[in-house]
């Protein structure tokens, strides 16, 4: 639980989950965060849909959460590695969506990365699963949900 956080309304911050938890009311955080480089990934605690690849993309660029001031996303490729590190702990971010009155990461997700595009055209994205983190590929014409993340950096995330 060492890496989970969960964004306090009131102060603005991230706060380690454990100690979010204690709070009356915990299910009133709207996003769950994690560990990602030198900061926190944001994640929304619900998925947004089923969509495309570009209606995924452009439904995740539409979230905004109350007091907050930062666009959404889909996650990277990297970001991902991050959320199965999350999701293989004892208590995992799965756990922690459940607490909080938030969906856990189950099926398939797009990220916000094609496949191949540069080299072969714009007809793959990098999709992965929510429970095992594996990555794959997949036609961007295919429907697969979303969920949106943000990244705060280590000062932001105070």
């Amino acid at each position: 639980m060492e890496n989970l956080y969960a964004y306090n309304p009131d102060t603005k911050s991230f706060v380690p989950a454990e100690e979010w938890l204690k709070d009356a009311d915990p299910a009133r955080t709207p996003l769950v965060g994690i560990k990602s480089g030198a900061g926190i990934l944001a994640i929304t605690k619900s998925d947004c849909g089923r969509y495309e690849f570009q209606e995924a993309q452009e439904k995740t660029a539409k979230i905004r959460v109350e007091g907050i001031d930062k666009d959404f996303r889909l996650p990277t490729r990297r970001e991902v590695l991050d959320i199965q590190d999350a999701q293989d702990a004892q208590f995992n971010l799965n756990d922690l969506l459940s607490k909080v009155g938030g969906y856990p990461l189950e099926g398939w997700y797009w990220t916000s990365e094609l496949w191949f595009a540069r080299r072969y055209g714009a007809y793959s994205a990098w999709s992965f699963y929510g429970i095992s983190g594996t990555l794959s590929y997949t036609g961007v014409n295919g429907a697969y949900r979303c969920r949106a993340v943000t990244l705060f950096g280590v000062r932001e995330a105070d």
